[in-house]
């Protein structure tokens, strides 16, 4: 199985050095609490975690998926 990455932002020329961070739904939403309204960013933010929720939404209603409960012992 491949896994998808959803990118949002600015496209990024060939030579210019990136980098990549990985965040979930709540980490979206806290980093989108600090970057004040009309900002492009905040937008681009938007848009990322409407495409997330989507896909999860999406997920949780597919035959087999849905929510997955992990148990861990310390």
């Amino acid at each position: 199985m491949s896994e998808k990455i959803l990118e949002v932002g600015k496209v990024y020329k060939p030579r210019e050095l990136v980098v990549s961070v990985e965040f979930n739904l709540e980490d979206l939403y806290w980093l989108q609490s600090l970057i004040p309204w009309g900002d492009g960013f905040r937008n681009d933010l938007q848009n990322g975690i409407d495409a997330l929720e989507k896909r999860e939404r999406l997920l949780s209603e597919r035959e087999g998926h849905g929510l997955q409960v992990v148990v861990v012992e310390n």
